[in-house]
């Protein structure tokens, strides 16, 4: 003898959840108050980092002034070695500011702001004697190695120095530092020295309990 149970009844169907008009207002101004947040946060970064472009271009403009005057100065007068050598110098500064900045602003507007501090920092703290040829940053840790060249070997120290004041390189040591004259020279002898620095964040008491 065979009994046929019918399960699917009514009370097993299963059953759509419909959502009220009450949810669903306050699910789209939840929405809208996230995207508004975010667009303000945006704008605000955006801006700051606009401040700072700014300042580093103010500076590279009144290079471009002291560079503007020396020349005139030079061909006023008769020709001052002195003169031309400080002209060049400062015409090489402001191309390598000029490059760090088209790299800064150009990684800013591709969502690389947070690699532009470091960048600035270390347009902002060169001196007139050192000019870098390279960087690469790395984040989670952040590690920082720089290529550069100078003329000078003594003014490698002083730029290091001048990093530390900065607060995105606070903490920071420099355990890898190069320096190395190339095979060229000038008729003088005296070739320009190359060197690499790599940085690292000192460990601190809470890293270490960790």
């Amino acid at each position: 003898m065979r009994q046929v149970v019918n399960l699917y009844t009514e009370a097993l169907r299963p059953r759509q959840q419909r959502l009220t008009a009450r949810t669903a207002l306050i699910t789209m101004v939840g929405a809208v108050v996230l995207l508004a947040g975010g667009s303000v946060w945006l704008h605000w970064e955006r801006a700051a980092q606009q401040t700072e472009l700014d300042a580093l271009s103010r500076q590279v403009s009144a290079a471009e002034q002291r560079v503007a005057r020396l020349e005139k100065a030079v061909e006023a007068n008769r020709p001052d070695p002195s003169l031309k050598e400080a002209a060049s110098r400062l015409a090489s500064q402001i191309d390598r500011r000029q490059r760090l900045l088209e790299r800064i602003d150009a990684m800013v507007g591709t969502g690389g702001s947070q690699f532009s501090p470091y960048m600035e920092a270390m347009a902002r703290r060169m001196p007139d004697a050192v000019w870098l040829t390279g960087f690469r940053i790395a984040l989670d840790p952040v590690r920082i190695t720089m290529k550069g060249a100078t003329q000078q070997p003594g003014q490698v120290p002083v730029y290091l120095d001048r990093l530390r004041h900065e607060p995105v390189f606070s903490g920071r040591t420099f355990e890898r530092f190069l320096m190395q004259r190339p095979g060229e020279t000038t008729e003088r002898g005296d070739g320009p020295v190359h060197f690499r620095i790599a940085s690292s964040r000192e460990q601190t008491e809470d890293d270490d309990d960790g």
